[in-house]
C-alpha cells in the first residue's frame, strides 16, 4: 500500500502527476487515454489521478458515482485496451470531509512510452495503436493527437536508463537479469550487458582469499570459504565493487552482507547478517541467483534477512533478539565454553560446523 498525504495532495494545482476528476469517466476510452497521458508524463515519482475533487479542489466524493470503478475493474479494463505493456496501478479510497475520494496510484517505471498494440474505442472516442500520449503541465496530449518527437525520445530515454549517471545506469541494469550474461574471461568470472555492452562486472584476478571466518558460511556443509571482489565499470572505468564469499566448495556465491551486533549476556557477542532491498549489494545478489549456478542456495535460507533500511534492520533484529520464545530471524553466537558456533533459527539453537 502506497502511504499518500491526502491533504497535501488535494490541496496541489494539477501538473504532470497530478490530475482531478469530479467523477468517474463514463466511457473507458477516456479513462485508458488519461492513464497513459499520466504514465508516460515526463516527471519523477508516483503520479495521481484523483476522483471526487473537483479543478477547484472542491471535494465532491464519489460514494454516489454511478460509474464508480473499484481496482479490479480498471486493471480488466486495462487488460482489455491491449497495452504493449501494462501500467502499474493502485486504487485507494480516503475519507475527506465527510465524502470518499478514490485516489489511483501509477507507479513510476522505465517502461516509457505506454503504447496500446490495437485500437482501443468505447463509445465515440478511439485510443489509437501505436501512439504515445503524453502529459505537459495541466494538459494532456488530445487523444486525436499524438507527443512531441522531443518527448518521445524522451520516454526512450527513461526506457534504456539514458537519462540517468553511469553509476544509477548500472543500478538500473541490474535489476533485469535477463539482459546480462556471464563467462570466464581471462580466468576471471565476468558478467557482461547483452545489450549496453560498455556495463561490465568482473571478478578481479587476484587469487581468492582463503580462511573467510564470517559464523553465517558455517551452516554450510563444507564450512571454508573463500572471498573475492567483483568491480562494475563502464567504458572500463571503475563505477563500484563489491566483495562476495565463495561458499561450500564454491557451490555458491554470496554477496557479503552487513552485519548486526548486539551484545548478549555473559559476553557472548551475537550477530545477524541481512541486506538491504534496493541497494547495490541486493541487486547484484539477485543477479547472482538468476544467472549463477547457486547448488547450495537452500542451506542459507533465511539466514541472510532483507529489510528496506538500516533503521528498519536495527530496529526488528534488536526486539526480534529480545523475544526469547519465537525468533522470527537468525543468529549466531560463539560458546567460548564448547569454541562451537551457534544459531538461533527460529527459537531453534543448532550447532554449526567447523572448519
Amino acid at each position: 500500500m502506497h502511504d499518500v498525504d491526502i491533504e497535501s495532495l488535494i490541496q496541489q494545482r494539477e501538473s504532470n502527476s497530478l490530475d482531478f476528476k469530479r467523477e468517474f469517466h463514463s466511457d473507458n476510452s477516456s479513462l485508458v487515454h488519461d492513464i497513459m497521458c499520466l504514465a508516460n508524463a515526463d516527471v519523477s515519482g508516483n503520479r495521481f489521478l484523483v476522483f471526487g475533487v473537483d479543478d477547484s479542489l472542491t471535494v465532491i466524493g464519489v460514494e454516489r458515482d454511478e460509474h464508480r470503478k473499484d481496482q479490479a475493474k480498471i486493471i480488466t479494463t486495462l487488460r482489455n485496451a491491449r497495452f504493449y505493456e501494462l501500467p502499474s496501478i493502485t486504487l485507494q479510497t480516503y475519507t475527506v470531509r465527510g465524502h470518499e475520494i478514490d485516489v489511483l496510484i501509477i507507479e513510476d517505471r522505465a517502461l516509457k512510452p505506454y503504447v496500446l498494440t490495437h485500437d482501443y474505442r468505447c463509445g465515440k472516442k478511439t485510443v489509437r495503436a501505436g501512439v504515445a500520449y503524453t502529459r505537459e503541465g495541466d494538459t494532456n496530449t488530445p487523444i486525436n493527437s499524438t507527443a512531441s518527437l522531443i518527448q518521445i525520445e524522451r520516454m526512450f530515454k527513461q526506457r534504456f536508463h539514458l537519462d540517468l549517471p553511469a553509476k544509477d545506469r548500472m543500478l538500473a541494469l541490474l535489476d533485469d537479469s535477463s539482459g546480462w550474461s556471464y563467462g570466464e574471461d581471462e580466468s576471471c568470472l565476468t558478467f557482461h550487458h547483452k545489450f549496453q555492452t560498455d556495463f561490465v562486472m568482473q571478478e578481479k584476478d587476484d587469487e581468492r582469499a582463503r580462511d573467510f571466518n564470517d559464523p553465517w558460511v558455517k551452516v554450510f556443509p563444507d564450512a571454508k570459504a573463500s572471498t573475492s571482489v567483483f568491480v562494475l565499470r563502464c567504458r572500463g572505468t571503475k563505477l563500484d565493487s563489491v566483495s562476495v564469499a565463495w561458499c561450500d566448495g564454491a557451490r555458491l556465491v554470496q554477496v557479503l552482507p552487513e552485519t548486526y551486533y548486539h551484545e548478549g549476556v555473559n559476553d557472548q557477542n551475537i550477530s545477524s547478517y541481512y541486506l538491504i532491498r534496493g541497494s547495490l549489494k541486493h541487486r547484484v545478489q539477485m543477479l547472482f541467483n538468476a544467472l549463477h549456478p547457486q547448488d547450495s542456495i537452500h542451506h542459507i535460507k533465511d539466514v541472510i534477512a532483507e529489510f528496506d533500511s538500516k533503521a528498519q534492520a536495527k530496529d526488528a533484529l534488536r526486539k526480534d533478539i529480545l523475544n526469547n520464545e519465537s525468533n522470527t530471524f537468525c543468529f549466531f553466537e560463539f560458546d567460548k565454553t564448547s569454541r562451537h558456533f551457534f544459531m538461533t533459527k527460529k527459537s531453534k539453537r543448532i550447532k554449526l560446523n567447523r572448519d
